[in-house]
């Protein structure tokens, strides 16, 4: 073993922000350098909206898609997300993962697209998320998908 953590959510709201507390100290402990933590640091659930309610609504996709596994269920929030914010570019890229999870492979690309054509107003975070699916869902240039995965 290399190394562990151990964190204690208050409530199933807080799971998520001690995951993110817990990966940032096993980083800090693996060796990775300061400019890499403060430059990917954020917490899981941290995304670039002017809209209050697209958050919401993003929100409730992230947990329909991650936790109940319904990727269709969560079409539904993520197109109210990026209906409420036109610009909201993490919305639109977990449309394209939801499409795709559906087989639904054109509307994957199309939604990816635009999540990537809007990806300078994210963090760095997010836009490794949306360029590492462009590179798979639209180009197919696995060799750059690879490489923002590994960032």
């Amino acid at each position: 073993m290399l190394a562990e953590q151990l964190v204690t959510a208050n409530g199933k709201e807080q799971v998520l922000r001690a995951l993110g507390e817990a990966a940032s100290k096993l980083r800090r402990t693996l060796g990775e350098s300061l400019p890499s933590l403060q430059k990917y640091d954020a917490p899981p659930d941290a995304v670039t909206t002017a809209s209050l309610e697209a958050l919401q609504a993003y929100a409730l996709g992230v947990r329909a898609m991650t936790i109940k596994d319904d990727n269709l269920g969560a079409v539904t929030y993520f197109q109210a997300a990026v209906n409420l914010d036109p610009d909201f570019a993490m919305a639109y890229a977990r449309l394209g993962t939801c499409y795709l999870n559906t087989a639904q492979t054109t509307r994957a690309a199309d939604s990816t697209r635009k999540a990537y054509q809007l990806r300078e107003r994210t963090s760095e975070r997010e836009k490794l998320y949306i360029a590492s699916h462009y590179h798979v869902f639209v180009t197919g240039n696995l060799e750059a998908a690879r490489q923002a995965y590994e960032l």
